[in-house]
């Protein structure tokens, strides 16, 4: 068995056999990586001309050599195989002048409930196996954000295919939901922006990244993203119509203020009718 590296065609032909995996194991993303200075390389494990694991590699130039990562690790129809393929790719990396070798694996740890208490015992096989064949957990020479995600928050709509609303709004816990009403009751509204409107999009995530100290990508990448994945991922929006929102702040206050008169001659007994 060995690392090779393989045609976008042929990566795709063997991804077409496996049925769960995330976006950024697609090849569209090839394209898309590129944009922040590096290449990407189609990797599989063959073995006499069996391809039994594929993986998407980021290559980079770092001062006489280069750092690969695998930002979703490797996947398989045979997940041990997936562990056959990081052993291999240690000797696979040497051959290209590799200084440092990342690799975050896309496998489940554990189960939360939705105010993120632990239901399910957390799995932590992924990283015994990975330890077993010589790898390490980051040692601090990887920062935080690095451009892929450590970990991914997935929920589970199965249970609501059916379209009823109400159910998904009940499932989130008390804070989501009041913060869900309340941008239904001043009117704001989502929707998937177009790919000339990216510009500005980009400017609010800029704000947003500076306000939250996070990383942004770049407007190159956001482009890149959209044309890769076209009819298939969407770019979100939220909108208000301050004239609607603003109206029915004031109903609501006029309504308010009625019925706290009303209450309060009700319960006033000093208030007499004037007779005529």
């Amino acid at each position: 068995m060995e690392i090779k590296e393989i045609s976008k065609e042929t990566y795709d032909n063997y991804l077409k056999q496996v049925k769960i995996n995330s976006f950024l194991q697609a090849s569209q993303m090839s394209n898309v990586l590129e944009t922040n200075n590096c290449k990407t390389e189609f990797l599989a494990l063959v073995d006499d001309k069996e391809i039994l694991a594929v993986a998407i590699a980021i290559v980079r130039k770092v001062f006489l050599g280069a750092r690969i990562d695998l930002m979703t690790g490797a996947i398989s129809t045979e997940p041990k195989n997936e562990y056959i393929f990081y052993d291999k790719l240690k000797d696979y990396v040497k051959q290209g002048n590799c200084l440092k070798l990342v690799v975050k694996p896309d496998k489940n740890y554990c189960m939360l409930d939705q105010d993120g208490n632990i239901i399910q015992t957390l799995d932590s096989t992924c990283f015994e196996n990975m330890n077993k064949i010589g790898y390490i957990v980051n040692d601090g020479s990887v920062t935080t954000f690095d451009g892929s995600p450590d970990y991914q928050f997935v929920k589970d709509l199965s249970a609501f295919f059916s379209g009823k609303e109400v159910d998904l709004l009940k499932s989130f816990n008390q804070n989501a939901q009041r913060k869900i009403k309340k941008g239904n009751d001043m009117g704001i509204s989502v929707r998937a922006v177009k790919r000339q409107e990216l510009k500005e999009f980009k400017k609010l995530t800029l704000e947003t990244s500076e306000r939250q100290d996070f990383s942004d990508m770049s407007l190159e990448y956001y482009d890149a993203f959209y044309d890769a994945f076209s009819e298939n991922a969407e770019f979100l929006t939220s909108e208000i119509d301050l004239d609607n929102s603003i109206k029915k702040l004031t109903d609501l206050i006029e309504s308010c203020s009625t019925s706290k008169k009303i209450t309060n001659k009700k319960s006033n007994p000093f208030i007499k009718k004037k007779k005529c």
